[in-house]
């Protein structure tokens, strides 16, 4: 069993920012709906919760900025 109380506390250890989503297997229709073949995997949605890329860039990347930029 997973213990959720450990992961909540990492993601506070950590300070993790942004939402963090949690699957309990790779076999749970979050991997397979997002391509999510290893962690930790970005993705960016639009403003109406839309895909705009499912392996988006790490936030320490710089031309993740440029592609957002392009959003607005």
């Amino acid at each position: 069993m997973i213990d959720l109380r450990f992961i909540y506390s990492m993601i506070e250890k950590q300070n993790l920012k942004g939402i963090q989503l949690f699957a309990m297997s790779k076999d749970d229709e979050f991997f397979n709906f997002f391509g999510v073949n290893g962690i930790p995997r970005f993705i960016l949605l639009d403003k109406e919760g839309e895909i705009i890329e499912s392996n988006a860039k790490q936030p320490s990347e710089k031309s993740l900025y440029s592609q957002l930029e392009l959003l607005e």
